[in-house]
């Protein structure tokens, strides 16, 4: 991507990034110290500001790590978006602002196609037509927030959950044991998505286009990842995107509405019936309507239909 690679020029391989990110943490302080060539170990703000983060140079960026925890690792914009809570372009632009580049970061390039905000394209190959993918809507939290933020694609919802982003407060969420605060914490600080279109507020009436995407959510399944290979190999219904919830107890299913002439509401209630009569499981009934929110956790092994990565 042209433009990572841009902005990676002018922040000095991104350790202007770092350490934007640090001094909204520790404002007055110069979190980044160099010994020779290495940097020191810096305060972690996702590690309770131990001093365990390691900044690495590698190839044409540096890298970060944690010496407490060898799955917190990534790269400059990982960082970023961990704090930010936004990806891809929403988070290249800000960074252009706050880091005064004076880039234009409207269109860029990604594999040799032309890709532009706020709508995305992929290619099936050289010389072929472009085609616009769905889109729905994003919003901040807390979940009283009924306004969206932007729109964005599955393959950005994907990424989202796959990085570091959710990982602090997904594992916060689950360390709760009383339900009730675990239900605050997760409407106060996780955001969201309606999966099925895009709206002007989180309303039913407010539907401004459909995705043609439905949310099925399993709840307290006894075994989570019997569930998943279960979905990822059934022929009935294909899987656009399946992840674990932010609970750790369910799974949130997100397939393809089949043709035009049925309605959100009916084809819901017949993926209802399919998973009860062939798994024996009821599912959420909330999804039915077309606004249903669906909060976005960190699920490091969240699955994609293989189809969108073909951009």
């Amino acid at each position: 991507m042209m433009i990572e690679q841009d902005i990676l020029r002018r922040t000095y391989y991104g350790l202007s990034i770092y350490r934007l990110v640090l001094n909204e943490f520790y404002t007055g302080e110069n979190p980044i110290h160099f010994t020779g060539d290495e940097i020191d170990l810096v305060k972690n703000p996702f590690n309770n500001h131990r001093k365990t983060l390691k900044l690495t140079r590698e190839g044409g960026s540096y890298q970060f790590s944690d010496i407490e925890d060898p799955d917190f690792k990534g790269g400059p914009f990982e960082f970023a978006s961990m704090h930010y809570r936004i990806m891809g372009i929403p988070l290249f632009q800000l960074l252009n602002h706050q880091l005064r580049m004076n880039l234009n970061v409207r269109y860029f390039k990604v594999h040799g196609v032309v890709s532009t905000q706020p709508g995305t394209q992929v290619s099936d190959g050289p010389g072929q037509c472009l085609s616009e993918v769905a889109q729905f809507s994003f919003f901040r939290a807390p979940i009283r927030n009924v306004y969206p933020f932007k729109k964005i694609t599955l393959l950005e919802a994907y990424k989202l959950i796959r990085s570091y982003a959710y990982a602090q407060i997904t594992r916060q969420l689950r360390s709760f044991v009383n339900p009730v605060e675990a239900r605050a914490f997760k409407a106060s600080q996780f955001n969201y998505v309606t999966f099925s279109g895009v709206f002007t507020s989180r309303k039913d009436c407010a539907l401004s286009s459909h995705s043609g995407l439905v949310t099925i959510d399993f709840d307290h399944v006894p075994d989570v990842q019997q569930l998943k290979r279960q979905l990822l190999g059934d022929t009935g219904i294909v899987t656009e995107l399946l992840f674990v919830s932010p609970s750790g107890d369910g799974l949130k299913w997100i397939v393809q509405k089949k043709g035009d002439e049925i309605c959100h509401c009916d084809y819901f209630l017949a993926v209802a019936k399919y998973i009860r009569d062939n798994y024996g499981l009821e599912i959420d009934q909330s999804g039915k309507d077309v606004s249903r929110a669906c909060f976005l956790p960190y699920d490091p092994d969240v699955f994609i239909n293989p189809k969108y990565l073909k951009a």
